[in-house]
């Protein structure tokens, strides 16, 4: 039998928290668990209004994502199996808790989110948390295999009892995608509901979140997670399959065919060229991995960029930037033909670049990590 509780982390939410709670209340009763992340404000005092609320106060703030890991902590000590997780700042209106509650019992085995998919898609949504969101969910489909569209919704169903024993470190807004990564990395499964989107007028809303230093964070976090997963298959590789030499070999044929331009063929002929060699497969596959999609702008660029560099234009063609812009705005087949050919040379030499650059840098790297491995 799911026991479910609501957790409510809560920083400096003065204007909304006390109808929260209230609301929370009328659904879960007891169940509801609240962390003050260190308001200073005047949340403490409304919450030391209610009685029988399960209050846990941090001295200082601490992050989201640490408030949310003290809640599950809370949860699990009183034997609840799941939590619904609330915002506090007015975006989540509790008679959702019953949505959530509903399709928990249907799917208790997975780590639901509350997608804002439903009716108001997209008014009143700040550009930065629409970005937030595109952000969140083409990684979360990279790293996870599961297609998720609002990765950065806070109100969401965990099934605490199942993650008990995945470690999660980060303390801030990375938390959320920390989480699903690493439950989708445990064996559970992510899915999604559909809720309506609620953003208040711009003059009452209060958002901790900050798009440069938390979108630094979320970066830094999925880059951590990628550069994880690198070192392990590596490490898994060489333990069996491979010396350090056909390791790097593998590992830069893949970054060769990664960038070389036949989109759409890259990772065939990575596959097919390391069998004829006789190299290691899943590492050429993994190196190919370098045009994924957000790497492919960085990379047209690079490639426009070296075949100019490498064969300069005639001053009539394209003499410099200024004249690629006009040229885009008066002439677009023109543009993409010159542009196009700049790509392709430029491409494959960058191509053959990087490949060498990469068994370089790889080899010692397979040498010590096939070392420590014996």
């Amino acid at each position: 039998m799911n026991k479910i509780c609501v957790i409510i982390p809560v920083f400096n939410n003065e204007n909304t928290i006390k109808n929260i709670v209230i609301e929370a209340k009328k659904s879960v009763g007891d169940n509801l668990i609240v962390i003050n992340d260190g308001s200073t404000d005047n949340t403490t005092q409304i919450l030391s209004e209610f009685d029988n609320l399960n209050v846990h106060k941090f001295p200082k703030n601490r992050g989201k994502g640490a408030a949310l890991r003290k809640g599950f902590e809370i949860a699990i000590s009183l034997g609840c199996t799941h939590a619904i997780t609330v915002d506090a700042d007015g975006q989540h209106f509790c008679e959702w808790i019953e949505i959530a509650r509903n399709e928990c019992e249907k799917h208790p085995e997975k780590l639901l989110v509350g997608a804002r998919t439903g009716e108001n898609q997209g008014e009143n949504a700040p550009k930065k948390n629409l970005f937030a969101r595109n952000f969140g969910n083409m990684w979360i489909k990279i790293y996870t295999g599961f297609a998720l569209n609002d990765t950065q919704s806070g109100f969401r169903v965990y099934p605490i009892e199942k993650m008990k024993n995945i470690k999660l470190k980060t303390n801030r807004f990375e938390f959320e995608q920390e989480v699903l990564v690493k439950s989708a990395y445990g064996g559970i499964e992510l899915g999604e509901f559909a809720i309506p989107q609620v953003y208040q007028p711009k003059e009452e809303r209060v958002s901790h979140y900050r798009v440069f230093r938390d979108s630094v964070r979320i970066s830094w976090f999925f880059t951590k997670t990628g550069f994880r997963k690198i070192h392990n298959v590596f490490v898994s590789e060489l333990k069996s399959n491979t010396t350090p030499n056909k390791a790097a070999i593998s590992f830069s044929l893949g970054i060769f065919w990664g960038i070389f331009p036949i989109y759409g063929f890259q990772t065939a002929a990575a596959i097919i060229s390391a069998t004829l060699l006789k190299l290691n497969r899943p590492l050429t596959f993994l190196g190919s991995n370098i045009s994924i999609p957000p790497m492919i702008p960085f990379l047209i660029i690079a490639g426009v960029w070296v075949g100019s560099t490498a064969f300069p234009p005639k001053v009539e063609e394209l003499p410099n930037v200024q004249a690629l812009i006009t040229l885009f705005s008066e002439n677009k087949k023109e543009f993409f033909i010159i542009s196009g050919k700049y790509f392709i040379i430029g491409s494959a030499l960058l191509a053959t670049a990087a490949g060498l650059l990469a068994y370089v840098i790889t080899y010692p790297i397979c040498k010590t990590l096939g070392q420590r491995g014996k």
